[in-house]
């Protein structure tokens, strides 16, 4: 495998607990169950998606306080 760099960080507003796992493992794990790989990543994006949607939602209403814009359908 070929080596990768972090590109990202992270800031915690709530005391959180975090744990690393080293993507090679995550790789063969996946390469032994790609059923469970697939689960693993339809969850994942789950999150991503609602955690988006979230951001958005707080954008668009931040923006329509600073524009002094009516509700947005």
């Amino acid at each position: 495998m070929k080596p990768h760099i972090a590109t990202s960080t992270a800031i915690c507003s709530k005391n959180s607990r975090a744990f690393v796992l080293p993507a090679y493992k995550v790789k063969k794990i996946f390469d032994k169950d790609p059923a469970f790989g697939y689960m693993f990543m339809v969850k994942v994006s789950e999150v991503i998606c609602r955690r988006l949607d979230h951001r958005t939602d707080k954008l668009v209403e931040i923006w329509g306080h600073t524009f002094d814009a009516g509700e947005i359908d």
